[in-house]
């Protein structure tokens, strides 16, 4: 017994009605950025770089550079340019940095630092991010938010070496 035109064409319009709602689900939409986002970009790039895990690039699929230089987390302290609560870099371990006393980066001191502002000063689109871990190491990136209805991507693109 075959299945009728009419199961058959349900079939379809069910399967693309599914397809439909899935894309519409997880492609980036032109949606706004808010404070939640930028907290959320802001916490996905500190474990990058923490935890060295791979994240989207402009590239692809991949590790950010130097993050192996971060050894030892008790020694890694923040700057926060972007107006979001300090306490979401407390929450992972983060230290402000101190007043009192200078950082050594080339002794183990790293500085993770996150601005509304490129490298020259000039406002940006998109969060600034960058990581000192030397004198003469620090990597600069730029993350740009995608949002979909359900999920949100962070797409880093390596903008300077130092």
């Amino acid at each position: 017994m075959s299945p009728s035109p009419k199961t058959s064409r349900r079939k379809w319009l069910i399967i693309l009605g599914a397809l439909g709602l899935t894309v519409l689900a997880l492609v980036p939409l032109p949606m706004g950025i808010n404070a939640g986002d930028r907290e959320n970009a802001v916490s996905h790039a500190i474990a990058a770089v923490m935890r060295n895990r791979r994240v989207i690039t402009d590239k692809g699929y991949d590790h950010l550079e130097d993050t192996s230089f971060v050894k030892d987390k008790s020694r890694v302290y923040f700057r926060n340019d972007l107006g979001i609560p300090d306490t979401m870099f407390l929450e992972h371990g983060l230290k402000p940095i101190p007043q009192d006393r200078k950082l050594y980066v080339d002794k183990g001191d790293v500085i993770i630092s996150f601005s509304n502002r490129d490298i020259e000063g000039k406002p940006a689109a998109n969060i600034q991010f960058s990581y000192v871990f030397g004198s003469l190491g620090a990597q600069g990136y730029e993350i740009k938010i995608h949002k979909s209805l359900l999920m949100r991507y962070f797409v880093y693109v390596h903008r300077w070496v130092s």
